[in-house]
């Protein structure tokens, strides 16, 4: 009840399965995009299904586009107690052999990175909240362990500026978590899955 959550990357997939059902559970729901077109577009789908979400431009490459974010939700909302990092590219998908750096570069910039400049630039309205939560959207490809298991059905995959991103994105999380834990903020990382 009065939560307000920012999805980034929610004008599809994941991200747009996620501002559904919080919007059906009652949250206020800022629907991340980079593109306003197809953020607009998003919103205005569940918009129709009955779902009060709000559409809100933001590039997480761009320091300038998190900048104007967060200053529309400070101006409007005054706080934000979810925000969620769903937002996230897959790279090249190539072996490490073959891996380009510019695709290494890009994939870190948006699903590291990324996530550290929008998480930083929504600290001061994440502290204005009585019940911060930020929530890393991660992949069990991004799993040492589970990649290391014979058994597990997708250790053949080798994709490696994605899971490389994702292994170091499970890394932030955890150091987000020891340092805001004293504010209590509480940081996560969530796998989704395959299924």
């Amino acid at each position: 009840e009065n939560t307000i959550a920012l999805v980034t990357g929610a004008n599809t997939g994941i991200g747009f399965h996620l501002a559904r059902q919080l919007s059906q559970a009652g949250v206020r729901v800022l629907l991340g995009s980079r593109d306003p077109g197809r953020g607009s577009d998003a919103a205005q789908m569940l918009t129709a299904e009955g779902l009060e979400v709000e559409q809100l431009t933001i590039n997480i490459t761009d320091d300038q586009s998190i900048a104007a974010a967060v200053d529309h939700v400070g101006q409007t909302h005054g706080r934000l107690d979810l925000l969620i990092n769903n937002a996230a590219i897959a790279g090249d998908l190539r072996p490490p052999s073959s891996v380009s750096r510019a695709s290494m570069l890009a994939t870190y910039d948006t699903n590291v990175a990324g996530v550290a400049a929008v998480t930083n630039g929504f600290l001061p309205l994440l502290r204005a909240s009585s019940r911060a939560r930020v929530l890393n959207v991660s992949s069990e490809l991004g799993s040492t362990r589970l990649v290391n298991d014979p058994d597990w059905p997708f250790s053949g995959v080798s994709a490696a500026a994605y899971q490389a991103s994702k292994s170091a994105l499970d890394m932030l999380t955890v150091l987000y978590a020891k340092e805001l834990a004293a504010e209590h903020i509480t940081v996560v990382s969530v796998r989704p899955g395959s299924r």
